[in-house]
């Protein structure tokens, strides 16, 4: 602790000569801080840790446990798609889907699908270029 202590004084005093050297005069009196009381956060929930550590900590019994829990360890949902997969093939047999294609949907090129915004812009433009030479002819 003596060192801490020494080596705290030793950098005050660097600090205050190499203050002096350009011209900052230290204040010399030292203030007592509060010591406050631990934030609300960690007095509430002490035990925030992330997700990697909390699984590195976890008891061998444990993650046995979620091995056992045919929830957990996704055999129900295996289960469920097996018998869904079985159901679909013993109510559709002998469905030969590569006969039944949809059509592929027929798009425009974009020539055609860009004419009438082209067609749009051009009136906005001739519109404006009439009420531009009303208002000239008027003046």
């Amino acid at each position: 602790m003596e060192d801490q202590t020494g080596h705290l004084d030793m950098r005050k005093t660097r600090l205050a000569e190499r203050q002096a050297r350009v011209g900052i005069i230290a204040n010399t009196t030292t203030v007592a801080l509060p010591a406050h009381p631990p934030r609300e956060i960690w007095t509430r929930w002490p035990r925030l840790r992330s997700g990697r550590r909390q699984g590195a900590r976890k008891p061998a019994e444990h993650i046995r446990q979620l091995q056992d829990d045919a929830v957990m360890s996704g055999d129900l949902l295996r289960d469920l798609r097996r018998d869904l997969c079985a159901q679909d093939a013993a109510d559709s047999p002998g469905v030969d889907r590569s006969d039944h294609l949809p059509a592929e949907p027929s798009f425009a090129p974009p020539q055609l699908r860009a004419q009438p915004v082209i067609i749009l812009a051009v009136s906005v433009l001739l519109g404006a270029l009439v009420l531009i030479g009303l208002s000239v002819l008027l003046d």
